[in-house]
């Protein structure tokens, strides 16, 4: 199957650098073909998403999908793993909302130099390369704690709404009205992600009320069972 193409029209070396500070962000695990072509999967309780890139001329292609890398699954609007795909579509968001946005900076950056700004970088090269290298460093930083950031809170964000939906499944389990199933696999899958924020404890939280709940509709459909 096709994989979901991405086309952006940007420096190489910008390019590069994002798309890297992105994969150490999240987690990516780089892997190789056996013709020696990488590619990047990443994983969590819910998708298995991969990624790969490559340059033509000024053009940068970011090649994304799910399931498998012999066989791949587009990120399109079928119905189908319709969950994984919107959820790896929200993790690789903010990689291409920066693509999007760096042929912008990089023309601010390298447009309107006087004629006198670029004599003085001639006289004094070492200056100018110390500069450069120090910037460039700043900027993969600052890059990197931005993916990161954005990591976070979508970590976070999936430990709240675990540590509510368990409470209200909680809640319902008592006075005999059970959740679903896809309900129950959500808390689960949602905790499992907040574990990695810093909102640890509410994922706990969720999976110990999750538990309870879960326990308790068996119980009860046990005990109805046996009622007859």
């Amino acid at each position: 199957m096709a994989k979901t193409e991405y086309k952006f029209k940007c420096n190489k070396n910008v390019a590069e650098n994002i798309i890297m500070q992105f994969l150490k962000a999240n987690n990516y695990k780089e892997l190789v073909t056996k013709d020696g072509k990488k590619y990047y999967k990443y994983s969590d309780a819910l998708v298995a998403g991969f990624l790969e890139y490559e340059f033509q001329n000024d053009m940068v292609i970011i090649y994304a999908y799910i399931r498998s890398e012999k066989r791949p699954m587009p990120l399109d609007n079928s119905l189908i793993a319709v969950m994984a795909k919107s959820h790896y579509k929200d993790i690789i968001e903010s990689l291409l909302k920066a693509l999007s946005n760096s042929n912008t900076e990089i023309l601010e950056k390298k447009g309107g130099e006087s004629m006198e700004e670029n004599e003085k970088k001639v006289e004094v090269p070492e200056v100018k390369e110390a500069t450069e290298a120090t910037e460039v460093k700043q900027e993969t930083t600052n890059t990197y704690n931005e993916f990161a950031q954005e990591s976070e809170k979508s970590k976070e964000g999936f430990a709240i709404a675990a540590f509510v939906i368990s409470i209200v499944g909680l809640l319902l389990s008592c006075f005999g009205w059970a959740l679903g199933v896809i309900v129950i696999i959500l808390e689960y899958y949602f905790a499992i992600q907040g574990l990695k924020s810093k909102k640890k404890g509410l994922a706990i939280t969720a999976i110990v009320l999750a538990s309870l709940s879960l326990l308790i509709n068996i119980i009860s459909i046990i005990v109805s069972v046996m009622i007859g």
